[in-house]
């Protein structure tokens, strides 16, 4: 069966789409399915559908169970949108430069975040993939080296189709924390806009939220070295356990300081750690954490350090009443809005 038949066969692409999401296609049947999403917008229409009731519904299934539920609810549907979709099958470029976005939601285990597979705009031989997480939230993700990946809320992490395959880079916007599989003939690449963090296995933590003036590098175990972007004369700073460097983008200045990285990485277990931090940077992370906005309308608690720890047990009441333990401040509430006021 040639490719044009392939892809004219029902059965066929309900099998490629079943192997899609157990994540089992070849790199030819992966071409093969983006080639028929790109033929029609109903098809992407009646993949997103499916992708909905696979998020919905998989909580693991074995093969043989998904195909049962798969056929249940898509089997007359596919067959009716069969006609219409496939009859415009015309491949003159085996790629067409679309780009192809289905979005996932999930919400297994308290955990959520978005998955898409993206095909380049300019260069439709890239495929990405790409997960976010949304605020109020945390994910982890096991990538195809072994690799496992933490995303913090408002983060997002997106790596080439090919990823281990010849290299190992990924791309981070937001915070992650990475346990890395040992490689020594493939390193691990994490690329932020500022920063390149180069490992061969190891467990560290990248902070590297857009809105923020500071990027975070803190190594847990093993080493890892950190290069600025765009400065190819910029020397390369090697890290030890338990030491952060901190990337300045208003100044550009790098610099190096000890922590305790269990307690920096404790938000992987839903609990937040943190020792003098003015409350005007802490309310980012809670606005983060409890998917919320703080407006701070005192100066001397824009200022103010804090030290503490809270599990993911606590809400944000217990927060800011620890906060005003003395009673120096008052909080109003607006939907997901707290005005924070000087008594």
């Amino acid at each position: 069966m040639n490719l044009f038949e392939n892809i004219m066969d029902t059965e066929y692409i309900r099998k490629l789409i079943i192997g899609h999401f157990l994540g089992n296609l070849s790199d030819t049947e992966k071409k093969e399915l983006f080639q028929w999403l790109q033929v029609d917008k109903k098809n992407q229409q009646l993949f997103s559908e499916m992708s909905d009731w696979w998020a919905i519904s998989h909580v693991p299934y074995f093969s043989s169970r998904v195909e049962l539920g798969f056929q249940k609810h898509f089997g007359e549907l596919m067959a009716k949108e069969a006609g219409v979709s496939s009859k415009r099958i015309f491949f003159i470029r085996p790629w067409l430069q679309i780009v192809a976005t289905v979005m996932i939601m999930l919400a297994i285990g308290g955990l959520s975040y978005y998955a898409g597979v993206l095909t380049d705009e300019q260069d439709s031989e890239i495929i990405r993939f790409q997960t976010s997480v949304p605020l109020g939230s945390r994910s982890k993700v096991t990538l195809a080296d072994g690799s496992v990946v933490w995303l913090n809320a408002g983060s997002s992490l997106s790596y080439n189709k090919d990823f281990s395959e010849k290299s190992r880079d990924v791309y981070l916007t937001g915070e992650a924390y990475f346990e890395v599989t040992p490689d020594s003939l493939k390193p691990f690449i994490v690329n932020s806009d500022n920063l390149s963090v180069k490992v061969l296995g190891t467990t560290f933590d990248v902070r590297a939220y857009q809105d923020e003036e500071l990027v975070n590098v803190v190594l847990r175990t093993g080493k890892v070295d950190v290069a600025l972007n765009n400065e190819p004369d910029t020397k390369i700073i090697r890290l030890q356990p338990n030491e952060k460097l901190s990337y300045n983008k208003i100044d550009n200045e790098l610099k190096k300081t000890t922590v305790n990285a269990d307690d920096v990485c404790d938000w992987v277990n839903g609990k937040m750690k943190f020792t003098k931090i003015p409350f005007g940077i802490l309310a980012r992370d809670l606005e983060r954490k409890y998917n919320i906005k703080i407006v701070i309308e005192s100066n001397s608690l824009q200022e103010e350090a804090f030290t503490g720890s809270f599990t993911s047990e606590h809400t944000i009441y217990d927060i800011l009443n620890e906060i005003d333990v003395e009673k120096q401040y008052r909080w109003e509430q607006t939907g997901n809005m707290f005005v924070i006021r000087d008594k």
